[in-house]
């Protein structure tokens, strides 16, 4: 297995200290979860309730279907859960408790746990890993630090946070460890094509009509090098709502021969709009993302931005076309 740094190591070994300490712990997770978001939730949801702690994890969704064959999937609370008096709250995957939920501040000790390059560090306790390919590998190497118990629900979790945040480990944050990782898993009970499968041979009716009609009404831009879609509320209306978001689509568009980057924003109800951005290469996305108030990695960033649908749109195909232009000029 490969080495942590020497701040990684000890942000690891002053996490556990602290989960060896407390009972009570809050797991959250950024809006609309992706696989990485709900895999490491749910992990560490088990792992600290193999321990013997109290744990409540909460995430404001929309959940979409295909993640419903996860393990645990049902213990994840929509509604803030105002009851429950967390003496630590953990978050997974956010680069700021704003992508959590608006104003969001919770009580106790603040860990923070996430691999994404443009993380704010906003914790008491900060496990900020770039060279992590998933925060499920965070979770990963907290959970044989404490030595803990991988069993086969938390190793199919932990999975499917690597597939998803590498692609099916094809992008350029798939490491040796990685496989590493995933290798150990599938000892522990995993079966790949059961997760693969699952996860991508399972989108709705109305996702699928959602994909057509985007790749139906691509934009490209600058003799093709970047493109960009949308998807209004309207659409997502007529497909029965955002849980039919069709998942991946954004990188499906960057895989069109001579793309540099691709950029899919989607209309949110609140107003606004929010953006996930990809690229091949040499592009640094999480640099327009940041511009937008957003973050990310090199190649996969997004943004959330509240306001006026077109004046937010406009935003982001400006920074989008001002980025390209110094990128080709460099």
């Amino acid at each position: 297995m490969t080495t942590m740094t020497q701040a990684c190591q000890s942000a690891v070994e002053t996490i556990a200290g602290e989960i060896a300490k407390h009972q009570r712990f809050l797991i959250c997770g950024h809006v609309r979860p992706d696989g990485d978001c709900l895999g490491s939730m749910l992990a560490m949801h088990y792992f600290l309730k193999q321990i013997g702690k109290e744990v409540v994890s909460y995430n404001k969704g929309p959940i979409l279907e295909n993640y419903d064959f996860l393990p645990g999937i049902g213990e994840v609370q929509l509604k803030y859960p105002r009851e429950f008096d967390p003496q630590v709250t953990l978050f997974l995957d956010c680069g700021s408790p704003e992508r959590v939920d608006d104003h969001f501040s919770p009580p106790g000790l603040i860990i923070n746990i996430d691999h994404h390059m443009t993380n704010a560090r906003f914790g008491k306790i900060n496990y900020i890993d770039e060279e992590a390919s998933a925060v499920g590998e965070q979770v990963y190497s907290l959970i044989r630090h404490m030595g803990g118990t991988i069993t086969k629900d938390i190793a199919t979790l932990l999975y499917m946070s690597l597939m998803a945040d590498t692609g099916s480990f094809r992008y350029s944050n798939t490491k040796a460890h990685t496989f590493q990782v995933a290798a150990d898993l599938v000892e522990m009970g995993v079966s790949p094509s059961m997760v693969s499968q699952t996860y991508y041979e399972n989108q709705t009716p109305g996702a699928i009509k959602l994909t057509g009609k985007v790749l139906a009404s691509l934009h490209l831009e600058d003799g093709g090098s970047w493109i960009w879609s949308e998807i209004s509320q309207a659409d997502y209306k007529e497909v029965g709502g955002e849980q039919n978001e069709p998942e991946g689509l954004v990188s499906t568009m960057r895989g069109i021969r001579g793309v540099e980057v691709s950029a899919l924003m989607h209309e949110v109800p609140e107003g606004g709009l929010r953006v996930g951005i990809r690229s091949k290469g040499n592009v640094d996305v999480s640099a327009i993302a940041k511009d937008l108030g957003g973050g990310g990695h090199h190649n996969a960033s997004g943004a959330y931005m509240r306001g006026n649908y077109a004046e937010q749109k406009k935003k982001v195909l400006d920074a989008l076309a001002a980025h390209m232009d110094r990128f080709r000029k460099s």
